[in-house]
């Protein structure tokens, strides 16, 4: 209610206020503006990457501004209360730049040489057609799902006899529905239909592209086992358009770099030796030693802690490397975030020189890397566009933590009235473990009913009989159901009573034969039981309305601009 209230009056300021923002701003939110550009990256998220959103309904597009403008009136909030520095932030920003940074400079001199743009046209033009195969896959121990025994050899050697049975006139779907491991062989009979290039795993793919209309090719070895396929038809893909060249070109730069993943490992392990010899990297190991005492002496002390390491050692230089170094600062913040914060998980680390020398030197090449990329000017629009989007989120999310989540308290009194005034959010029905089979013939549902009524085991009834697949896989269980659920085979159970087996019912379109077993009285879990839930429960309903208070009264700190005449233009 206080959301669309603020909404209208936002509206109705801006059709005064609109001339003053120029054809760029779709909002000003007291010191920050919210571009064309920004705000049509917000549409992308919910509607796609288009050109333009002027078919989007304005009164969708008004409410996806309004949630942008509420998160603007965060920011300034944010600013304001001096978060913009809090070390904390500042770590998580400068390790986020560290990052993308050592990755665009990975990209730049190893991706981007065993994957050539001329790599990834070719790729993208083998989309031009498409091509309809069957398939006969044989797995074999250890692949992946494969729920076969027979070792590699003999998968391969089965593989190789159907090649022949085909290339012989034997019907490959006949083969696929006697032979094949795949698990979809029964819907499909092994033909998988038409497809284009990058759909299927590169062995696959490559093979079915390699044949001739009718040919059936040679077993293909894939992560999943041996493949016969064969080849009906190719023909030109429909949907081909050079134009998403630039749309797919990052996610063909993906599957391609993963094809090679075996080649650039040795490629950077060398190109990461010289970068280093070129800029004199070295790891001091004799402040490792030193460092790596410091600490045992505060583990025996029992002061061992982040902050106590960052007192004592904090400034001490691990590795240097010209116009560069890396501090047991540096290696804290690293450990910090690469172990979510939590000091036990690295804290034995810190007592052993070994495992230091090799964290400082994993470690401080990632922030090297990091440091020559931007030596290099290898940072962007686009880098500092993505670090922007990730101070704001962090601003405003330890400006709710601050504002909102930390203000809320709980006392005892409330929670005793809650558990009162809730007692069946506590309640556990009554209910009564069951047993179903479904078969579409009356007489067949008869049958089986007079059986299990002279006491053939259900559950192996079950899985013999039912016609619904996923109940016979689990032997017609159905677990325990409560006796609030709704729907007729639950009314018929509790009707019946526990361990019975009652006469078949009309189902949908066909009969259920169904079984009931054990029944368990309601339970009311007890207050002390319940005190955890309790307080979740009213925690989250203070947080929602200590949360929109803080937005009306944030809607009148931060008055809003709008560009109503360039909104509907976007």
């Amino acid at each position: 209610m206080i959301i669309q209230r603020f909404l209208g009056l936002v509206l109705i300021i801006a059709f005064f206020q609109a001339c003053s923002l120029d054809d760029n701003t779709v909002a000003k939110v007291g010191d920050f503006k919210i571009t064309k550009d920004e705000f049509k990256g917000y549409l992308a998220n919910r509607y796609g990457e288009k050109d333009s959103y002027e078919s989007i309904d304005l009164k969708d597009k008004e409410n996806m501004l309004n949630n942008l403008i509420i998160r603007k009136q965060k920011l300034n909030e944010a600013y304001d209360m001096g978060l913009n520095n809090n070390p904390d932030i500042n770590a998580e920003y400068n390790a986020r730049k560290w990052q993308m940074l050592a990755n665009i400079y990975y990209v730049k001199n190893i991706v981007d040489r065993v994957v050539s743009d001329s790599l990834i046209l070719a790729d993208f033009e083998k989309k031009r057609y498409e091509v309809d195969v069957s398939h006969v896959l044989i797995s074999f121990a250890g692949a992946p799902r494969s729920m076969n025994n027979r070792s590699k050899k003999e998968a391969f050697e089965l593989a190789k006899m159907i090649t022949k049975k085909v290339r012989s006139g034997s019907d490959i779907s006949t083969l696929a529905l006697q032979y094949s491991d795949d698990r979809t062989k029964m819907e499909n009979k092994g033909h998988l239909g038409y497809f284009t290039w990058g759909r299927m795993v590169d062995e696959f793919q490559a093979a079915a592209y390699n044949l001739k209309e009718n040919e059936v090719s040679e077993p293909v070895l894939s992560d999943f086992g041996y493949h016969v396929i064969y080849l009906h038809d190719r023909r030109e893909n429909p949907n081909f358009n050079m134009a998403n060249l630039d749309k797919q070109r990052d996610d063909i730069k993906k599957r391609l770099y993963y094809t090679k993943r075996d080649l650039v490992k040795p490629m950077w392990d060398k190109h990461l030796k010289n970068l280093k010899k070129e800029n004199n990297y070295k790891i001091l190991g004799q402040n490792i030693k030193e460092f790596s005492s410091a600490n045992i002496a505060l583990s025996l002390a029992d002061t061992l802690s982040t902050d106590k390491v960052k007192d004592k050692s904090g400034s001490v230089i691990l590795a240097e490397w010209d116009d560069g170094n890396f501090s047991v600062n540096d290696l804290m913040d690293s450990y910090m975030k690469r172990y979510n914060k939590k000091f036990t998980r690295f804290k034995s680390n810190l007592l052993d020189s070994l495992a230091l020398h090799r964290d400082v030197d994993q470690l401080s090449s990632h922030i090297f890397v990091a440091q020559v990329a931007e030596e290099k000017g290898y940072e962007d629009k686009e880098l500092q566009k993505k670090l922007d989007d990730f101070l704001e989120f962090s601003l405003v999310k330890l400006a709710e933590q601050e504002s909102v989540k930390d203000k809320i308290d709980i006392t005892d009194k409330e929670m005793e009235k809650y558990y009162s005034d809730k007692i069946s959010e506590f309640t556990t029905p009554e209910r009564i473990e069951m047993w179903k089979i479904f078969v579409t013939d009356e007489k067949k549902a008869n049958q089986i009913y007079g059986i299990a009524r002279k006491g053939q085991n259900f559950e192996k009834l079950a899985k013999k009989f039912s016609e619904d697949k996923s109940s016979a896989r689990n032997y017609g269980r159905m677990g325990f159901k409560l006796k609030t659920s709704r729907g007729i085979i639950i009314e018929k159970g509790f009707e019946a009573g526990p361990n019975q087996v009652l006469k078949p019912f009309k189902y949908n379109n066909g009969w259920i034969i169904l079984k009931t077993g054990d029944k368990k009285d309601e339970i009311i879990r007890s207050y002390e039981k319940s005190k955890r839930q309790i307080t979740g429960k009213i925690r989250t309903n203070k947080i929602k309305e200590k949360l929109e208070n803080w937005e009306a009264y944030l809607s009148e700190k931060y008055p809003s601009k709008i560009n109503t005449d360039l909104l509907p233009t976007i």
